[in-house]
């Protein structure tokens, strides 16, 4: 008998023991796919960096394409790599510099029926996997070995095509990343360019570069758009001899409405009312957001009031080639102290706000996702950790209380199974449309994660935050804006106490939860 229960046990802690390295391998296969997001949200910052210093260290223009040649063909390890550039004469593609190809073997690449045509037709980027099957796009450039694959990188100097780079037998492996971060590079890359070109053409333009490039500075400190555009109408004074200044974007119904001006309460024609109107008639009149008019007065379609102001200049704002806004400079009779000089560099302001604002918009876009939740809105399971300990962190400098709230959907797995994953996705974001919208501004709603949600509450008694979940409850229980589903969550509260972890308070709201479960569910317990 002694032998034989030191075997049952040892037979146990075998059970035990590989339940252990069970857990043990699911959690290091979780933490793999997490690493794998990370290392590649890595790749896409270092690729940015990469081009950015790329973009600053070119003195001219041909140096700047030849280090994003360099560049790109190290990062994507491609045998081929170079940049073709259109003769719009001829109507084909001529090889220009590169690494990798012969150019004594290249043949005449028409425009026409060719992939490099397809990319300036489409104004985007092409990747072509099995390129030697694309009979309608393939060109044998007489290479050894022969290209297999393809990616292609449009250029556009002023909105005009330029050129193309060309990159072939290319990392598949990083060519994902490398054509996600390049579709937000291409007008930074473009821009550029055109800086450039403006710089060796005149002197002058210096001026105005170190304007608009104090306009991109403003990326490092804000993402606001609203604070980008303030930057634009303190630095356009500063530029030109202006008298007035104006920004007008497009606003969500797809008007133009003015947003900043300079001075503060500027309007065209002399009021809000009349320079909506203004507006309308500039973009009818220029709907390419382009003009100079050397002088207002001499037009009557116009019926401009004040004398002091007679030039016009406007430019556009741009994100990826469609109009978006309108920078508006007034000033004394073109010619005098407006002039071709002014304009580039009104022009040159508005090409750089256009880029500064596109990218401030990509990188909002990429904190969004990065903090929050994709199928509801609401904050991530990482914002959520990263919150309550800095908000445990205000509770005790400042001696306030602070109340959490855990909760999650009541049979949730029915609604998938009955009904189908679609159906289960439409609970969820209805649960959380409710809970956000219940509680006050101060107030984070987060998805924990799967169903599960959590509510923190700044300076907020656990008495006072029952009063939410009862709300939370309710507003759910009674909704049947789903396929007319009934609906019920199980909630837990809990208030933080001096000297315990964030660990403690999670763990405490989540017991508080499976009490309400263990209870009937469709009820909060605190604890």
């Amino acid at each position: 008998m002694f032998f034989s229960s030191s075997a049952d046990e040892h037979d146990n802690k075998n059970a035990e023991y590989e339940l252990h390295i069970s857990k043990l391998k699911d959690s290091v296969t979780i933490l793999k796919g997490r690493l794998a997001g990370h290392k590649e949200c890595r790749a896409e910052r270092d690729l940015y960096r990469t081009f950015m210093k790329v973009l600053t260290d070119a003195t001219d223009p041909d140096q700047l394409l030849k280090d994003l040649i360099d560049a790109l063909a190290e990062l994507l390890h491609a045998r081929y790599a170079g940049i073709f550039v259109l003769d719009q004469e001829t109507e084909t593609f001529v090889y220009k510099f590169g690494k990798g190809y012969n150019p004594d073997l290249l043949p005449e690449i028409p425009r026409n029926q060719s992939a490099m045509g397809k990319c300036f037709k489409n104004r985007s980027i092409i990747w072509e996997q099995l390129f030697r099957d694309k009979a309608d796009l393939y060109v044998d450039l007489k290479q050894v070995p022969s290209e297999y694959n393809l990616l292609l990188i449009p250029v556009f100097l002023f909105g005009m095509e330029m050129a193309v780079v060309r990159l072939a037998n290319v990392d598949e492996a990083a060519e994902v990343t490398a054509s996600a971060v390049m579709r937000g590079m291409i007008p930074v890359i473009s821009a550029q360019l055109e800086r450039l070109h403006l710089q060796e053409r005149n002197e002058q333009a210096m001026k105005g570069l170190d304007v608009s490039f104090s306009i991109a500075r403003l990326l490092e400190n804000t993402l606001s758009e609203r604070e980008i555009i303030q930057n634009i109408c303190a630095k356009i004074p500063k530029l030109v001899p202006a008298k007035a200044c104006l920004v007008a974007l497009y606003d969500d119904d797809n008007r133009m409405r003015p947003l900043l001006s300079w001075p503060n309460g500027f309007h065209l024609g002399g009021n809000p009312q009349s320079e909506l109107i203004y507006l309308r008639n500039l973009l009818e009149a220029w709907p390419d957001g382009s003009t100079i008019i050397a002088d207002i007065h001499k037009d009557r379609r116009w019926g401009w009031a004040v004398q002091d102001i007679r030039a016009l200049c406007m430019c556009p704002i741009r994100f990826r080639g469609t109009l978006r806004g309108l920078v508006i400079v007034l000033g004394q009779r073109f010619g005098e102290t407006l002039d071709e000089t002014s304009a580039k560099f009104i022009g040159l302001a508005a090409t750089q706000a256009s880029v500064t604002l596109e990218r401030a918009a990509y990188f909002r876009r990429q904190e969004e996702l990065a903090s929050c939740d994709g199928l509801t809105g609401l904050f991530n399971h990482r914002m959520f950790q990263e919150t309550i300990r800095s908000e445990i962190d205000r509770s005790i400098r400042y001696d306030r209380t602070l109340s959490m709230l855990m909760f999650d959907i009541d049979h949730f797995k029915k609604f998938n199974d009955t009904y189908g994953h679609p159906v289960g996705d439409e609970v969820i974001k209805m649960v959380a449309r409710i809970a956000k919208s219940s509680g006050r501004q101060t107030d984070r709603t987060f998805r924990y994660g799967g169903e599960e949600f959590c509510v923190i509450m700044p300076e907020t008694p656990v008495e006072n935050a029952t009063l939410l979940a009862e709300r939370i409850r309710t507003r759910i229980e009674s909704d049947r804006s789903v396929k007319g589903l009934s609906v019920t969550v199980s909630l837990g509260i809990t208030q933080f106490r001096a000297g315990e972890k964030p660990e403690t308070l999670i763990d405490r709201a989540d017991q508080a939860l499976y009490k309400s479960k263990e209870s009937g569910r469709n009820r909060f317990t605190v604890l």
